[in-house]
Order: C-alpha cells, then structure tokens, then sequence
C-alpha cells in the first residue's frame, strides 16, 4: 500500500463508521423513526466524511471537521448507542421527556437541522479562496530550555491550586483574587501554558515532545481536577498526524500511530484516575467541613490514594460513550412547553450561575435548590438546544450556519498570524470548539471569554513580532 492512499482510508473509514452503525440501529427503531433517523445519518455520514477528506488540504477548516464531529457524537452517536444497547440511560436530565413518545422523531429532526447547518457551512468553504503559506513545518530548532520551564511551572501551578483552591471544577474558590484573578489564574494554566509549549516545543513531529507535552497537559488538568485536557492535547496531536500522514509510509504509519495510542491511553488513564480521585477527596472534603470532623490536609498522596479506590476503567467507558452533549439538551428543551423567542431573549440575558442556570429551570423538574455547599454542578444544553429554545427550526438551521462561518473566519485569522505553528493555531481552534460545543449558559460570560482568548492571541502575536528574539 502507498503511503498516498493512507489519507483515503482515513476517509473512507469515517464513511465505513457511519454507515455499520446507522444500519444496525435502524433495525432497532420503530417505523415511525426510521425516515428521521435515516436523514440524521446521511447528513452526519456527509458531514463527516467530506470534512475528513479536507483536513488533507493544508487551508481548508479543522473547526468544521472537529465541531461536526464533536455535534454528531452528542446527537446521532450518543441516540444510535441508546438504542441498541438494552439498559443504556441518558447520563444528563432530559426535564419531563418521555422516551419512547412521538417527540422521538422530533429531536431527530431538530438534530438535523443542526447538522445540516453546519454541513452548509462546509459546502460554502469550498468557495473560499484557499490560503497560501500555510501549515508549513518549521524546522527551527526547538527549545529544550522552554519545554523544561514550561514543564516545572505547570506542575508548581498546578500544585498550588489544588492546595489552595483558587479555581477547581465542580468547587467554589477558597480564595478570591482580586480583578478576575481566579480566572486568569485558571487561564494561565490550562490555555497559556499549554500554548507556548506546543508554540515553542512542537513545532514539528517529534514523538519525545508529544509525550512531554502529554504529561504537562495532565498535570494541568489534575490540577484544575478536569478530565477533558488530555482530550483537548490529542485532538492537536491528531491534528499533526493529519499533516504528517501523506509523507508516511504503511510501516511509519502503523508505528507512530501506535505509540500515540499508547500514550493516549496511559496519560487518559492517568488523568481520568487522578483528576476524579481529587474531585472524591474535595466532594468528601466539603461533607465533612458540614460536620464536627477536622477537614483533612490536601495533598498527592491523599489524592492519589483516593484515585486508586475509584473504578478508574468504568469512569472512562462513562466518558467514552455518555459525557457527549447533544441529545439530552434538545430533549429537555422539546417537553418545556413555553418555547418561543422570548424564552430564547431570557437565555440570552443570563450573566452568571452558581449552580442553577437557567437551563436548570428547562432541564429539571425541581429545578431551584438552595445552593449552600462549596459543590457547584450544572448541565449544558450545547447549541443547538439553546437554540431550539426559539421553538424556531430556521433560527437552528442559519444559527448553526452563521456561528461555523465566524469561527471559520477565526481560524482563517489564526491561520494567518501563526503560519508555521500548526500545533499552536489548532490548539486554540480546539479550544474554541469545545467551549462553543458546550455552549449554553452564561452567554454573556462566554462572549467576554471568546473576546478575551482572542485579544490574548492577538497581543501575543504582536509581541513576538515586536521582539523576535522570543520566537
């Protein structure tokens, strides 16, 4: 086999993916089902299978083949496994859906406007002038200097953190710092820090780098006790190979990709086992500062020690297969009766939660709790239930088109200034995606957070124009 078709079998195995699973869960469905679902598969079929393909040609758009990707496992991925798998239940509140109902096919239809909007999306990036320059491999030298310092300040941050609170996941800061202190504190380690590393260490493909990289990312994410960074690195990773493949042999293929597996796997584990030993450890913290107990001292071995009594493996299946947003949202948001323009302008003026969003009042049918303790959980919708709010299948439908086309010109900006830094670039496509992936609470606050990502960029663009030395 040339190395030349190894980009085609990537393809075709998303074409393969889509069309076994899609069968088998047709023969699952009730009649009234079938027609819905086999539009939702087609256009998830079409979506995936076109944006794979592109990710082959340096200046055409990640975000739509990561978004796509990312929307079709929340939607169609996550509804095909319900339904073949007996006893499979939906992981986020649903409201006062009702399986089994005629609704049924209306969220497969919602789900495929949604889609459909984004697939437009990438049928009009084929008409956009390609870019020129791009996703080069810089051969300079990489800096073993930064990687270290980078590497050793991740781990103090993360520490620190973690001693002290000043941004954990599912918690409320112990501390309070002063001009948003927390959260660029919590910026600083998990997006600026990782940043630089893959700017300054990964600029091409190196396997030694990728698995420094791996351990830094999962300090990071232990750190601030979250379980989808190591994620986040992989997609980059995954990225790269995209780059990389067309000039590798069967043999070189087989070999590399292999140790990345390997080291996705080990450093997915570990991040998985540490970070939801920690979130046990502070959960059981915060019950006992409510009784006459001493709280206990943090520390890694506590934590560690906790992440070993945790079932780790099932945790991960859990994630794998349930933790995609998607299906729940437009469910939930499908039984709340009063859907309509002015529910969508009242989701929209939501600035902050503490636990109960307004996305709670629509998702759970007790949904206002007193909410006294540190513990601060919530659900998210994703876009396309935020914008099913509306009740309106066109809002969905240009919604969808127009968000992709704006990110897509992000990433064509992004492009731009960091042509030759393909894994720096990717990072904040990624980045972006996700959150916008979970967009649905807090709009006001996720606005100021895209705004504020993209200045940072910007500025750090500027800068080491200005100075070149830090190159």
């Amino acid at each position: 086999m040339k190395a030349v078709t190894l980009p085609r079998l990537f393809t075709y195995l998303h074409y393969l993916f889509v069309a076994v699973l899609g069968a088998i869960t047709l023969a699952y469905l009730n009649n009234d089902l079938l027609f819905p679902y086999a539009i939702l598969t087609i256009l998830v079929l079409l979506q995936l299978g076109i944006s794979s393909n592109e990710l082959f040609k340096p200046s055409r758009s990640r975000f739509l083949y990561l978004f796509g990707l990312l929307v079709s496992l929340g939607c169609w991925f996550k509804y095909s496994i319900y339904a073949i798998i007996p006893g499979t239940n939906f992981p986020e509140p649903i409201g006062k859906f009702v399986l089994g109902s005629p609704e049924e096919a209306d969220i497969l239809w919602v789900s495929s406007i949604g889609i459909a909007g984004i697939f437009c999306a990438l049928l009009i990036n084929q008409y956009i002038e390609p870019l020129k320059n791009y996703c080069k491999e810089e051969h300079s030298e990489t800096s073993k200097i930064a990687a270290i310092i980078l590497l050793s300040l991740t781990i103090f941050t993360a520490v620190i953190n973690l001693k002290y609170n000043i941004l954990l996941f599912a918690l409320k800061p112990d501390i309070q710092l002063p001009f948003k202190g927390n959260v660029l504190f919590f910026l600083f380690l998990t997006r600026a820090l990782p940043f630089l590393f893959l700017f300054y260490c990964l600029r091409k493909f190196s396997l030694t780098y990728i698995t420094l990289g791996a351990f830094m990312i999962t300090a990071a994410s232990v750190g601030v006790l979250s379980r989808m960074g190591i994620l986040i690195y992989f997609f980059v990773i995954f990225f790269l190979v995209v780059r990389e493949l067309p000039k590798w042999s069967l043999k070189s293929a087989l070999k590399n990709i292999s140790v990345l597996a390997f080291i996705f796997a080990a450093t997915a584990y570990v991040n998985v086992s540490l970070s939801t030993g920690a979130r046990e450890f502070f959960f059981a913290q915060e019950k006992t500062t409510q009784t006459t107990e001493p709280p206990q001292e943090v520390s890694i071995n506590t934590i560690i020690e906790t992440s070993r009594d945790s079932d780790n493996l099932k945790t991960l299946k859990s994630l794998a297969l349930g933790r995609w947003i998607g299906i729940e949202g437009i469910m939930a948001v499908n039984s709340y009766p009063e859907k309509g323009f002015r529910l969508l302008n009242e989701a929209l003026a939501e600035k902050l939660y503490d636990g109960n969003s307004f996305y709670t009042t629509i998702s759970s049918k007790n949904p206002v709790i007193q909410n006294t303790s540190k513990v601060v959980v919530t659900s998210v919708p994703g876009p396309i239930a935020f914008l099913y709010y509306s009740n309106s299948y066109l809002l969905i439908f240009f919604g969808l088109l127009a968000t992709s086309m704006f990110y897509i010109f992000i990433e064509r900006t992004l492009s731009k200034l960091f042509p030759n830094h393909l894994a720096a670039s990717v990072f904040i496509i990624v980045v972006l995606s996700l959150d916008f992936y979970q967009f649905g609470i807090s709009p006001i606050a996720f606005t100021k957070y895209l705004g504020f990502t993209l200045f940072s960029v910007i500025f750090f663009y500027f800068i080491q124009r200005k100075f070149p030395s830090i190159k």
